[in-house]
């Protein structure tokens, strides 16, 4: 006769329902992670656009301040196209077009005076990701660009 091995039938190891319910726990936080990271990197991909358009924004006042090609200068802003112009030329000195899930509206202009570089009028501009959120900048009477939203 073969001898009696009592160390495997004491129940040393897991069963194979324990291994189950680890494998569908693992399997629903590795889902979690995975749809908060995609959240995380769409709200990233927003606040990045949105640093494009204030960035041209400052980018065109600094222009007007320093009279760069004796003009004033502004910012257009249509859709997924953000341009700057020296005034009065309607030929774009510089266009970037931002991601294709962004979307600019609001105001669709804002110029700035020659060598003061306040703007001509107050701005407001909206900044869209579909199912992530929207960020509004702000041209101020003053000139300073403010940032706000989700």
């Amino acid at each position: 006769m073969y001898p009696s091995n009592n160390k495997l039938k004491s129940g040393a190891g897991f069963t194979m329902m324990e291994m189950l319910i680890v494998i569908a726990v693992l399997g629903i936080l590795g889902t979690m992670a995975f749809t908060g990271y995609q959240a995380s990197r769409r709200h990233a991909a927003l606040d990045s656009q949105a640093d494009v358009l204030v960035g041209m924004i400052r980018d065109t006042q600094r222009l007007s301040i320093a009279a760069e090609k004796g003009a004033s200068w502004k910012l257009q802003c249509a859709g997924d196209t953000v341009s700057q112009y020296a005034v009065p030329s309607a030929v774009p000195e510089r266009t970037v077009t931002m991601s294709e899930l962004v979307v600019c509206t609001g105001s669709t202009d804002v110029a700035f005076a020659k060598l003061t570089g306040a703007p001509m009028a107050t701005a407001t501009f909206v900044v869209t990701m579909p199912d992530v959120g929207t960020k509004t900048i702000t041209v101020t009477e003053a000139g300073s660009v403010e940032e706000a939203g989700s």
